[in-house]
C-alpha cells in the first residue's frame, strides 16, 4: 500500500531494495482501475523481454532466439499468483534487464579495468536499489563477457564476488536474515513462508538463455525461409507452454482465492455468486461464499446450493485456520458480518501487524471496529493511514465524521446495529468457538438478522440434533425467531419425525412435512432399485437439508 507521506517514504524506501519497492508500490496503487493491472504488467512484461532479446542478439542474430526471450518473462508472471511473492520481483526483474542492456551497450568499448568497474557499479548499484536480483545481474554479466569472449573476461569474477561480499556483509550486520535472503529471489518472498524452487525459475532462465545462445551460434547460417519457420515453431511452443503453464497456475487454489479476496474489497457479491470456483470442494472458497450470500441476505435460501461440509465451510476453524493474512483477512470480514466484533478486531489487527506493507481492507475494518467501540483515538490512527493513500482517501474522509460522534455513529444503520452486537462487559470471544459468541450475541438487546443466520447456518451444516433442538426451545417464538426458515424446518422433520406434533408447535408447516415425506419414499424406491441414493434424489432434493444430511455422514 502506498502512503503520500514523506516520512513513511522515507522510512520505508530508503533501504536495501527500496527502489524498487517503491516503485511497485506505486504502480500497484492503481490495480484497483479495471484491467490497469494486467495492462501494466503486459508492457513492462514486453519491454523486459525485448530488452533481452537486444542483449540475446549481441551473442547470434538468430530471430528463432526471440521467442525463448519470454520465458524468463513467463516464469516471473507465473509466481506473481502466488500470494506471497511481491510485486517487487518483478519490477526488480526489469531493473535488471535494463542494467545488462545498459552494460552490454556501453562496456564493449570500455577497456578491462573500467568494463569491471562500470559493472560492479552496475551490479552494486542494482542490490542496493533492487535487492539481491543483484547477484543475478553480475553472473549474467560473467556468462555474457564469457560468451563474447571479450578480454580477461574472467576477471567479472571480481564483480560476482563483491555482490556476494556484499551479502555476506548485510547477513553478518542483521540486515539481512540469512543467505537466501542475500542471495536469491525469496528476497522478494515474504519471509515467514518458505517459497518453493520455481520462484528461482525466471533467473535460472536468463542465465540459460544466454548459454543457448552461444550453443546456437555455432549452427551454420540457414535460409531466411527456414529461419522463419524455426521461428513461428519456437513461438507456438513457447506459447502453448505459457499457456499450459497459465491454465494449471488457475487450477491451483491460490488463484481462485485472490480473484475472490478481490470481489470482497471492492464488496462485488454478484460476481462472486457467479463466480466459475464456487463448485470447487474447498473450505476457503465456501467461507468466501457464504460470507456474499449473506450480504446479498440470501444465506439460508441458498445454504445447500453450495458444496458445504460442517463448520468449517462456514468459518475456517481449529487446525484449518493458518495463521496467515489471507486467513486472517477473510476471518475478520466474516466475524464482522456475523456482528462478532471484538473477534473481528482481534483477527484484523493480528492481519494488520502480519502484513509488512498494509492491506487496505484490513486498515478499514479496523478503522470501523474501533468506532463502534467507541475508541476513536484509534480509529483516527488508522484513518489517517487512509487519508494518506489515492484509493480510500475518500473512504476515510466519509469514516472520519463518525469520530467522537456517538450521536451519527447511533444513526447509521451499519455501524449502530454493529455496536449492539458487543459483548458484555467480562466476556471473552472465540475462546469457545464462533457458534457460542453467536449465541451470545443473540442474547443482547437487539439481534442482528445476520448474525442469527448465521448461528442456524452452524446449526445446519454441523447437523447437531442436540444443539438444534436447544436452539428451538429457547428462541421460537421470540424476537430471534418469529418465523422459522425453510431449512431449519428440514432439519426439525428429519430430526424429529417421530414427534410432527413438536415439529409443528415449533413452526414446521405442512407443507415441509409432506415433502419430507416424499423424500423418504422415493428414497425407500431408488433402495429398492438399487440406484445409488445421492444421484437418483439430487434433481429434485439436492438443495434440501435432508440430501445434504445424507451425502454428509
Amino acid at each position: 500500500m502506498f502512503l503520500y507521506d514523506f516520512d513513511t517514504i522515507c522510512e520505508r524506501y530508503l533501504s536495501l531494495g527500496g527502489f524498487s519497492l517503491f516503485i511497485s508500490h506505486f504502480i500497484v496503487q492503481f490495480f484497483s482501475i479495471k484491467f490497469v493491472g494486467p495492462i501494466v504488467t503486459a508492457l513492462i512484461g514486453v519491454v523486459l523481454s525485448y530488452l533481452i532479446w537486444l542483449v540475446v542478439k549481441r551473442i547470434h542474430q538468430a530471430l528463432y532466439l526471440l521467442p525463448l526471450c519470454f520465458l524468463p518473462l513467463f516464469y516471473q508472471v507465473n509466481i506473481l499468483f502466488d500470494f506471497n511473492y511481491n510485486y517487487e520481483g518483478f519490477i526488480s526483474f526489469f531493473l535488471t534487464t535494463v542494467f545488462l542492456y545498459l552494460y552490454v551497450r556501453f562496456a564493449h568499448s570500455m577497456k578491462v579495468p573500467y568494463r569491471i568497474a562500470f559493472a560492479s557499479i552496475l551490479s552494486l548499484g542494482l542490490y542496493l536499489i533492487a535487492g539481491s536480483i543483484g547477484l543475478l545481474l553480475s553472473c549474467a554479466i560473467l556468462v555474457y563477457d564469457v560468451v563474447q569472449k571479450e578480454e580477461k573476461s574472467y576477471l567479472q569474477f571480481i564483480t560476482v564476488a563483491l555482490v556476494l561480499l556484499l551479502g555476506f556483509y548485510l547477513i553478518i550486520t542483521g540486515e539481512l536474515q540469512s543467505s537466501r535472503y542475500a542471495y536469491l529471489n525469496d528476497f522478494y518472498y515474504e519471509p515467514t513462508m518458505e517459497p518453493h524452487l520455481t520462484i528461482q525459475y525466471s533467473w535460472f532462465a536468463l542465465i540459460v538463455l544466454l548459454l543457448v545462445a552461444l550453443i546456437l551460434r555455432y549452427i551454420p547460417k540457414m535460409k531466411a525461409g527456414i529461419e522463419l519457420v524455426i521461428t513461428i515453431v519456437c513461438l507456438i511452443g513457447v506459447g502453448s507452454y505459457y499457456i499450459h503453464d497459465a491454465n494449471k497456475s488457475r487450477r491451483n487454489i491460490i488463484y481462485p482465492i485472490i480473484e475472490l479476496q478481490d470481489y470482497i474489497v471492492n464488496e462485488q457479491w454478484d460476481k462472486i455468486l457467479n463466480s466459475r470456483y464456487l463448485n470447487i470442494n474447498n473450505y476457503l472458497i465456501t467461507n468466501y461464499a457464504n460470507l456474499a450470500l449473506s450480504h446479498k441476505g440470501m444465506l439460508l435460501t441458498h445454504l445447500f446450493d453450495l458444496p458445504q461440509d460442517g463448520a468449517n465451510s462456514i468459518m475456517l476453524q481449529g487446525n484449518f485456520a493458518e495463521t496467515t493474512p489471507e486467513i486472517w483477512a477473510i476471518s475478520a470480514h466474516i466475524l464482522y458480518q456475523m456482528g462478532n466484533i471484538a473477534s473481528a478486531r482481534n483477527i484484523a489487527f493480528d492481519s494488520f501487524v502480519a502484513d509488512r506493507y498494509g492491506n487496505p481492507s484490513i486498515i478499514k475494518m479496523m478503522a470501523k471496529t474501533n468506532i463502534i467501540y467507541g475508541d476513536y483515538p484509534i480509529a483516527e490512527k488508522y484513518i489517517k493511514i487512509l487519508e494518506k493513500t489515492w484509493r480510500y482517501k475518500q473512504w476515510a474522509k466519509d469514516y472520519r465524521k463518525f469520530l467522537f460522534r456517538d450521536d451519527l455513529v447511533e444513526a447509521d444503520p451499519e455501524l449502530s446495529q454493529k455496536r449492539k452486537d458487543l459483548p458484555p462487559e467480562g466476556t471473552y470471544p472465540f475462546t469457545r468457538g464462533a457458534y457460542v459468541d453467536l449465541l451470545n450475541i443473540l442474547d443482547g438487546d437487539s439481534p442482528d438478522k445476520n448474525t442469527i443466520e448465521y448461528a442456524i447456518a452452524f446449526l445446519l451444516v454441523t447437523k447437531d440434533a442436540q444443539s438444534l433442538s436447544q436452539f428451538m426451545d429457547k428462541y421460537y417464538g421470540t424476537k430471534v425467531l418469529k418465523e422459522v426458515p425453510v431449512l431449519l424446518q428440514e432439519a426439525l422433520v428429519e430430526n424429529n419425525e417421530f414427534d410432527l406434533d413438536y415439529c409443528r408447535e415449533h413452526g414446521v408447516s405442512e407443507e415441509t412435512i409432506n415433502r419430507h415425506n416424499q423424500f423418504i419414499q422415493k428414497f425407500m424406491e431408488t433402495q429398492q432399485k438399487g440406484l445409488n441414493p445421492e444421484a437418483a434424489l439430487k434433481r429434485e432434493f439436492g438443495r434440501t437439508y435432508w440430501y445434504y444430511s445424507l451425502c454428509k455422514f
